[in-house]
């Protein structure tokens, strides 16, 4: 039988994680934050916006925004020349593939929305966007990885479901099933990622009670119970392209119930993703204190970093925006980790914080390793659903690590979450591990 002793090095003194600051004494090793690691985590933060994924450039504009240090894009598929045509050219198939490729080469994520024109022209038929959605299905499926989530997009001006045409004007009998339609064959091109729509009252009004846009009711709204499902209402989440703008973000939700629509989203917001952009600078609304407030309160994932410029340099200059950059979406923060062994195996209890705005919205593999420089043991721990680690909430993870048929050896563990590239680190100091894509939890595992 194997005795295991645990050598730990000079204790680490944990600096305070949601502004309380906690004793050593609380853990048997506790951990230093760093809010800037968090910025390298997948799904989350501020983005960039570039150029259609049906144009190409003689260079990779998706490393140059990595290399920037952002770890998402917006990047939309324009189909302007196709609102008549129904099928799609070679040409442009082979342009998106090759923009997907490089973006999996730079290991980052895209937002996307296909979009057919600006504030001209009209929508094109259903059939027509049907058809083209079925050709680029093979596409965004064999890159499904690089894809964080999707707008609905298709229909209405810039594909935001306004000043809509042809068979989605609501003077059309069927304008409620086509404009369904269109959710639904976007869920079938990307049948694991949630689909965002402009406003609570599309989603209501289409998955739930409403008879006319903007009635106020829920049935559409995400409830434990149909959440992480592959119920149509727990797949659909939104996007405000106008937050901050005005007290009803520009009409992202109706002067008479303004409040009904932002917890309804903000509800939504605790299982699925929430995103978009800012479009004015209305200092009652964009000042750094309502701007966290509401960002926190809301519960939002990633904001476009390229609009709108007067507000971003309002949150520069008024001194928040690097808070909010940093809690974008999910924050997870190590505080500490308590241990006993027993014979053949290892218990801890690992504490950690999440300070961010949000929650994760994927579901990310978790695994810890067992590792020195001449192997590395696994072992899979997938009931562990980081989705659940709640806004503003400590979770305690339980994990018993067990020690039989590992060699003899001096080890440290560490905890993988998330799989290669696109993995998760605690915003902590010196716990990661690049090599591993791992955090380290506990060094100088002596087994003999």
């Amino acid at each position: 039988m194997k005795t295991i002793f645990l050598i730990l090095g000079t204790a680490l003194f944990l600096l305070g994680c949601g502004g309380d600051e906690s004793q050593a004494s609380a853990y048997d090793k506790p951990y230093s934050a760093d809010a800037t690691q968090n910025l390298k985590n997948p799904n989350r933060g501020f983005y960039r916006t570039v150029s259609s994924l049906d144009k190409l450039q003689n260079y990779n504009r998706f490393q140059i925004v990595k290399d920037e240090g952002f770890e998402l894009v917006y990047a939309p598929l324009k189909l302007y020349n196709y609102i008549e045509t129904q099928t799609l050219s070679d040409k442009l198939l082979e342009i998106l593939e090759k923009n997907l490729q490089e973006a999996q080469a730079a290991n980052i994520k895209i937002i996307t929305r296909i979009q057919y024109r600006d504030n001209n022209a009209t929508d094109p038929k259903k059939d027509i966007i049907l058809s083209h959605l079925e050709q680029l299905a093979s596409i965004f499926q064999k890159y499904e990885d690089v894809i964080s989530t999707v707008e609905a997009g298709c229909i209405g001006a810039y594909g935001e479901w306004h000043s809509f045409g042809e068979d989605f004007v609501d003077t059309n009998p069927d304008y409620k099933q086509n404009r369904q339609d269109i959710v639904y064959g976007v869920e079938k091109v990307f049948p694991n990622k949630f689909i965002l729509l402009r406003t609570p009252m599309h989603k209501e009004l289409l998955f739930g009670a409403s008879v006319e846009y903007k009635d106020v009711a829920d049935e559409a709204k995400i409830t434990p119970s149909i959440a992480y499902s592959d119920d149509i209402r727990a797949k659909v989440s939104h996007h405000n392209d106008c937050f901050l703008a005005s007290q009803t973000d520009n009409g992202t939700y109706p002067s008479s119930n303004i409040e009904f629509w932002k917890d309804y989203v903000a509800n939504d917001a605790l299982y699925a993703p929430l995103g978009g952009e800012t479009c004015a600078d209305d200092v009652t609304y964009s000042n750094c204190a309502n701007a966290q407030n509401e960002l926190q309160k809301m519960g939002w994932s990633f904001l476009n970093n390229d609009y709108y410029p007067e507000v971003l340099e309002r949150w520069k200059r008024e001194g928040c925006y690097n808070t909010i950059s940093q809690n974008l979406g999910y924050h997870f923060v190590a505080k500490g980790i308590n241990y006993t062994q027993n014979d053949d195996s290892l218990h801890i209890d690992l504490f950690v914080f999440n300070k961010g705005y949000s929650q994760a919205f994927t579901n990310y593999d978790v695994r810890f390793l067992l590792f020195n420089d001449n192997i590395i043991y696994t072992f899979e721990h997938n009931e562990i659903d980081v989705r659940k680690w709640f806004a503003s909430e400590e979770e305690k993870l339980s994990i018993d690590i067990d020690f039989n048929g590992i060699a003899e050896g001096n080890y440290t563990l560490g905890m993988q979450i998330g799989s290669l590239p696109y993995t998760v680190r605690f915003a902590n100091k010196n716990m990661w591990n690049d090599a591993l894509k791992a955090n380290v939890l506990l060094e100088n595992i002596e087994v003999k």
